[in-house]
């Protein structure tokens, strides 16, 4: 912690200096090691799933990855946002927790992210978080955070019952560290363990050499009163020695309760130093309120509080080797650069709820639809031998990603191939394929058409299947049933589109 002098002192209150924190945890910095860069000596991190709207003047955020989909937002220039997923030319967002689609082309991800931002620093929102062990110094003056020669004190206060040991362990004893004990142990062959001093008496138990007992009492010159394990007897005690027996040295001090105050010397993730007894030793770090104040006054050293590790801050300004940070108490102060890590959050970007409101319902009433054309009238000769067509390929297998009427093929695979014979193109993926031809209601279902499901998971069209009319399909269904035919509802159907066009 550079120049920083740490000194100990005792204290049962904290000065009113004091600034406390809440910790919370660190699980951003991980995502993007290759995504970092300097400001002075600031690390900034830029999260690998990051992306940036490059356009000149706005970006459509929609509600299903389709031009025709509800615009729900719009990215302005520089935007940053989090991508969860590719759908085709799609990129799929998140905003505040609501997904959405924008097209990818528009979008700049990676190094050409980190760079655009590295460029544009001040447009960012960048949140930060204390990386030391220990407590770091927030500094009311700039030059005063430069310098960093802030004298401290750590006290704690214990927030419950809690055990102090001699390791960072919670075991009760040290591996591989012993004491010598001094114990009383039999020393003859087949000592009797009798039920009272005297020969006559009925004997409990037979104890072997070496035996080690606990003495209880001397009840005469003669006979001691001794526990072996659960049993309580009498033994003739010049059959007794002391011997000294190596033990496992044990890991715990002693015993602290709540409220109690501790020496701190220092802090870290999992656990606190502590002297006790002019012995450094541990407590666990939860049990364990620790709060930092400052030896000197305000007027000598300009420190305005002090901050824990894994607290969080935003950045406000950078300098070389400062950074002026707004904290949590609604204050700023400057601190060490080097002893925080910075991450570029999302930008704050707003979607109109009526709208996504409005698609959900409209996606829920699509799915409540049961009723269908059962009637064979207005099927034309070209759609029903699509059907046969696509009927002669029934129990060949399902492949991922194939396009293969024999070897396999998935299902829009299937569904582009049957079509392409009648000179019909669609596009490759199932939620493209919805965007050709012209949607239908289910009441105007006739063979040949295509019918398409919701996938809860991607949160958008992920099957098609082609109606065979009278409420059945023919579809490439899964890698365990391959080219089957079932009931159109066999799942909920989302969309129905006439590709064929008559």
């Amino acid at each position: 912690m550079g120049s920083i002098r740490k000194k100990i002192l005792i204290c049962a209150t904290v000065v009113s200096m004091t600034i406390a924190f809440v910790a919370v945890k660190n699980t951003l910095f991980t995502e993007a090691e290759n995504m970092q860069f300097k400001k002075g000596n600031l690390t900034v991190t830029v999260p690998k799933q990051l992306v940036i709207a490059d356009v000149d003047t706005y970006l459509n955020i929609r509600f299903q990855p389709s031009v025709n989909s509800a615009v729900i937002g719009k990215l302005k220039k520089g935007d940053a946002v989090k991508k969860t997923d590719s759908v085709g030319d799609w990129t799929k967002i998140d905003v505040n927790g609501q997904e959405g689609y924008v097209y990818s082309k528009y979008l700049l991800s990676g190094n050409a992210t980190k760079k655009y931002i590295k460029k544009n620093f001040k447009n960012y929102d960048i949140s930060a978080i204390q990386v030391m062990d220990a407590f770091s110094p927030i500094y009311s003056d700039k030059k005063a955070a430069i310098d960093n020669t802030a004298c401290y004190t750590m006290t704690g206060a214990m927030k419950k019952n809690a055990k102090v040991y001699f390791t960072k362990s919670t075991k009760k004893t040290i591996v591989n560290e012993y004491d010598l004990v001094e114990e009383t142990a039999v020393s003859v062959s087949g000592l009797r363990l009798r039920k009272q001093p005297n020969v006559d008496s009925d004997i409990k138990t037979v104890l072997a050499k070496g035996t080690i007992v606990k003495r209880i009492s001397q009840t005469n010159h003669k006979w001691v009163k001794v526990q072996v394990g659960g049993k309580k007897g009498y033994v003739y005690g010049e059959y007794l020695s002391n011997i000294l027996v190596k033990v496992n040295k044990s890991n715990i001090k002693e015993q602290l309760y709540k409220d109690d105050i501790v020496e701190v010397v220092n802090v870290e993730k999992n656990w606190i130093t502590v002297k006790r007894d002019g012995v450094s030793c541990f407590v666990k770090r939860k049990t364990c309120d620790v709060k930092a104040s400052n030896l000197e006054t305000e007027e000598q050293t300009k420190v305005s509080g002090f901050m824990e590790n894994n607290v969080t801050c935003l950045v406000n300004r950078v300098g070389k080797e400062v950074t002026l940070v707004d904290l949590t108490d609604g204050t700023k102060g400057y601190i060490q650069s080097s002893l925080i890590e910075a991450n570029v959050v999302s930008s704050n970007i707003e979607l109109d709820q009526a709208i996504i409101a409005k698609e959900k319902k409209k996606m829920e009433e699509a799915k409540a639809k049961v009723t269908l054309n059962t009637s064979n009238e207005n099927v034309s000769q070209l759609r029903k031998e699509l059907v046969d067509y696509a009927l002669t390929f029934v129990g060949n297998p399902y492949v991922w990603g194939g396009t293969s009427l024999t070897k396999g093929a998935d299902c829009s695979g299937f569904t582009q191939q049957i079509f392409k014979k009648y000179g019909v193109t669609l596009n490759r993926c199932s939620y493209q394929q919805a965007e050709n031809g012209t949607e239908i209601s289910f009441e105007q279902l006739r063979a040949g058409d295509l019918l398409f499901y919701f996938d809860e998971e991607l949160q958008r069209i992920g099957h098609v299947a082609i109606y065979m009319g009278d409420g059945k399909i023919v579809h490439a269904k899964s890698k365990a049933d391959g080219i089957t035919t079932g009931s159109w509802n066999y799942r909920t159907p989302y969309k129905a589109v006439n590709v064929i066009g008559d």
